[in-house]
């Protein structure tokens, strides 16, 4: 404990003495990048997956199982010894499930579907062992044995890299599942083969953590493609294209015996248009320079915090837990500024950010952006406050990819926009800022999915939330701090009368 707590001060100390501006020539972090292990936290309920992402970015390539519990939040669990394939949207850390879009799965011959749970030779799923997989920043790889097929994964912002080697006898395919999904319901899906080098579809679907959305995709081969059949619930659909629950596109390439195929794949949530787009602005010529570029992203962020005379052991669970810190919030506007909030395509001007488990995040993660990442604080600050100035949707309490699932209690993204506001973080539009996190004082409309009514009717009342409503002390002292931090950011910019009503609110809980 002693150790670990002059680690956290050495970390404090160096940042502070490094300065906060991002302008600054960053040291190499290259030393540091052998001490990240993307393993760790995919046991137990840690919540983490191992593949391939960059700091915020909006694909994070990684191996899914079958989901089957909350243990699954993040698609894959350690325990598990089935691969369903490689899917490119995940989330880190919270205990909240989702995601998973556009499964991508090397095969040897034409499966019609993934199979069942459980049973690797019922479909394209198949076993795999740890002792043939690693992981590191910014890439992920597996050597599926029994079908002689070396899977490496790495990320770019808004593009996922696949490079599949085939080894050995067999056929060479690559199956394309836009049904997969971590605890959603597909509501459609779509795939067309428009040349012998580019696929593209969607996936639609409704969930708990992110709501009605629709994933679209751009993909291009390094090779050409020498097959492709579509198939929806194991029969056959004539053409290049399909659409329905169910369907299964299956993609034959001719390769010799140790020969890759490289599969370049960018996300939108717009349009297919989108997601080309997004391509054209980000692909680059192969996936060892996609490989260069990851680590070089993820070194540079590494190096914002330097410590010295720790031992392997403590660098190594530093280190990986600096990177899993700058996994999320995650970049979902195109490339050309459109984004999509709560059923709504928007335009903004400034990159768009979700995935705010801020509940989670306010007390240690945002404060150490402050520090060391205050442009991206920025930029979370301005995503946030947008709900209210311009999407009209409130600031929310729980939002991932763009959707307020408000699985929460309290308002508890006021925090992160009043610290930044409070340390004169550069780029922050205050004014908007202090809009938003007035207004979600008042919202009563942000009740959550799991603890019932916000009580904000009895608040405004009494001062503090009833028993009578549920989860009552947790309730009004969640909200007692944040009307505090407003009462702060009133202060410092001269709202007198804001300053004085909450700060009489933030002592609501003497009224128990």
């Amino acid at each position: 404990m002693q150790k670990n707590l002059i680690l956290l001060l050495l970390m404090v100390m160096m940042a502070a003495c490094s300065g906060s501006s991002n302008e600054q020539a960053a040291p190499s972090g290259e030393k540091y990048l052998p001490f990240v292990d993307p393993m760790i936290g995919t046991g137990g309920t840690g919540h983490t997956f191992p593949g391939a992402t960059t700091p915020f970015g909006m694909v994070q390539l990684s191996p899914s199982n079958e989901y089957k519990s909350w243990d699954y939040c993040s698609g894959y669990h350690y325990n598990d010894t089935i691969v369903k394939g490689f899917a490119h949207t995940h989330i880190s850390g919270p205990g909240l499930s989702g995601l998973g879009d556009i499964l991508v799965m090397p095969a040897r011959e034409a499966h019609t579907s993934s199979g069942e749970d459980g049973k690797a030779d019922s479909g394209y799923r198949a076993r795999f062992s740890h002792d043939n997989e690693s992981a590191s920043a910014g890439y992920y790889k597996l050597l599926l044995h029994e079908e002689e097929v070396l899977v490496e994964l790495t990320a770019g912002t808004r593009m996922g890299y696949h490079r599949y080697t085939f080894n050995g006898e067999g056929e060479d395919y690559l199956l394309f599942d836009p049904n997969h999904q971590i605890n959603e319901n597909i509501q459609d899906t779509y795939l067309e083969l428009i040349s012998d080098t580019e696929l593209v579809g969607y996936k639609d679907c409704d969930g708990w953590s992110a709501g009605d959305r629709t994933q679209y995709f751009y993909a291009k081969f390094s090779q050409p493609v020498a097959g492709f059949n579509l198939v929806r619930k194991g029969e056959p659909v004539e053409g290049n294209k399909g659409s329905g629950k169910g369907l299964l596109g299956q993609v034959r390439f001719d390769l010799a015996p140790g020969e890759s195929v490289e599969v370049h794949l960018a996300l939108s949530s717009i349009s297919i248009e989108g997601a080309k787009a997004n391509f054209e602005a980000e692909a680059v010529d192969g996936f060892d320079l996609a490989h260069e570029n990851a680590r070089r992203e993820w070194a540079k962020v590494l190096s914002k915090i330097e410590i010295e005379g720790a031992t392997d052991r403590q660098m190594k669970l530093f280190y990986t837990g600096l990177y899993h810190a700058f996994i999320s919030p995650n970049l979902i506007s195109d490339a050309d500024g459109r984004y999509y909030v709560e059923g709504k395509v928007r335009q903004s001007d400034i990159p768009q950010y979700s995935n705010f488990s801020t509940w989670d995040t306010y007390r240690g993660l945002h404060p150490l952006f402050t520090i060391i990442e205050t442009e991206k604080t920025a930029g979370f600050v301005n995503s946030l406050s947008s709900r209210v100035a311009v999407d009209d949707v409130g600031l929310p309490s729980w939002e991932c990819l763009g959707y307020d699932n408000r699985c929460m209690i309290g308002y508890s993204a006021v925090s992160p926009v009043a610290d930044a506001v409070l340390k004169d973080i550069p780029g922050v539009d205050v004014e908007a800022a202090y809009e938003a996190i007035r207004y979600a004082a008042f919202d009563r409309t942000k009740h959550s999915q799991v603890s019932d009514l916000n009580g904000m009717d009895e608040y405004l009342k009494y001062g503090y939330v009833t028993a009578e409503t549920g989860v009552s002390v947790s309730k009004t002292t969640e909200q007692n701090y944040c009307d505090w931090a407003i009462a702060r950011v009133a202060e410092k910019l001269g709202k007198t009368k804001d300053q004085t009503l909450f700060d009489r609110r933030a002592i609501g809980y003497r009224n128990f």
